[in-house]
C-alpha cells in the first residue's frame, strides 16, 4: 500500500499545480481526476503537458492511467480500488519505478518552471 501513498502524493501535487494554472476556471476541486490533469486517449494533451514535459507526461499516463485501447498499467485506479491486482504484483522494483516516476516528475516540473519562467 506504500505505492498507493506515493501515487496519491503525486496526484495531489499535480492537482494543486493544475488549480493554480486553471485559477479562472469553474470546477469542483475534488472532481479533478488524474485523467483531467494528464489528458486521456481522446485528449492526449493535458493541462500540465508543457510543465511536466513530453516524456514524463507519457510515462505518467502509461503507469498511472488506462487508455481506451488497453494501453497502460493503471496503477492508480487498480491500487485505489483494489481492482485486478494481487498482493505480490507490486514488487520492490515496481514500487521503485513508482517512486522514481513520482520524484522525477516533480523534478521535471521544477526544472521546466525555472527554465520557462
Amino acid at each position: 500500500m506504500k505505492a498507493m501513498f506515493v501515487i496519491t502524493f503525486l496526484e495531489k501535487v499535480l492537482r494543486l499545480i493544475y488549480i493554480c494554472i486553471e485559477e479562472n476556471a469553474f470546477f469542483e476541486r475534488s472532481r479533478i481526476t488524474l485523467g483531467t490533469i494528464l489528458g486521456t486517449s481522446s485528449n492526449n494533451v493535458g493541462v500540465l503537458d508543457n510543465i511536466i514535459g513530453e516524456h514524463h507526461h507519457r510515462w505518467t499516463r502509461y503507469y498511472f492511467l488506462h487508455e481506451d485501447r488497453d494501453v497502460g498499467l493503471n496503477y492508480r485506479n487498480r491500487l485505489a480500488h483494489s481492482i485486478d491486482i494481487s498482493v505480490g504484483e507490486i514488487t520492490l522494483p515496481v514500487f521503485m519505478k513508482i517512486v522514481w516516476l513520482t520524484l522525477s516528475t516533480i523534478n521535471s516540473i521544477f526544472v521546466n518552471l525555472i527554465n520557462n519562467g
